[in-house]
Formats: structure tokens, sequence, C-alpha cells
């Protein structure tokens, strides 16, 4: 929990609203997926391991979703409307970044 409150709290504030939402839900999101993996190892309640389970796959496409929205330094800003279909695309399909990226041939990262 510390990391992760380290993490949102180190978000660039640049003005970009949408850059600091991404900058600070992605470490919120990756400690949901650190704590689900702690309950599939150790939890033994089956509606909680579900839970667990779903949170893997619906916080990890996010947290791709908003690493393929943002832009990096260094790297192009791609088109809004493209953006916007990565980003649908990863959170209704589940898929990777890798695959997503395949599919609008452009570079995961």
């Amino acid at each position: 929990m510390e990391r992760m409150d380290r993490q949102m709290t180190s978000a660039p504030m640049n003005g970009n609203v949408d850059h600091v939402f991404a900058f600070m839900m992605i470490p919120h999101h990756q400690g949901a997926v650190d704590m689900a993996k702690v309950e599939l190892i150790y939890g033994t309640d089956p509606v909680m391991r579900r839970l667990a389970q779903e949170i893997l796959v619906d916080q990890q496409s996010e947290i791709e979703a908003m690493r393929l929205c943002t832009p990096k330094v260094g790297h192009k800003k791609g088109l809004p409307s493209l953006k916007a279909k990565v980003a649908v695309e990863a959170i209704r399909a589940h898929k990777t970044a890798a695959q997503i990226a395949q599919m609008f041939g452009v570079h995961p990262t």
C-alpha cells in the first residue's frame, strides 16, 4: 500500500487532467492486482477467489489501456481517435497490450 501511495502522489502534475488521471490510476490498479494475487495464493473462500480473478483480468486490461493512451517521454502522441479505440478495445475485449498494438499497427509502448 505504501508503494501505491508513493507512486500515486509522485504523479507529474502537469495540468493535463488525462495524463494525471492515468498516472495516478495505474499504481492504484496495480495495488488491486497485487492484492488479488495474494488472495489467489492464500485465500480459501471461493467467492473472494473468483472476485480476485475478475480483478486481475479487469485491472490489468485497464492498466494496459492507460499505458497505451498515455504519452511517454520521447514517444509520438497517437491520434485521439486511435487512442480511444485502443482503450475501448482493451477494456471490452480483455486483450493484452501486445495483441491490441498488433490490431492497430502500433508499438505496445
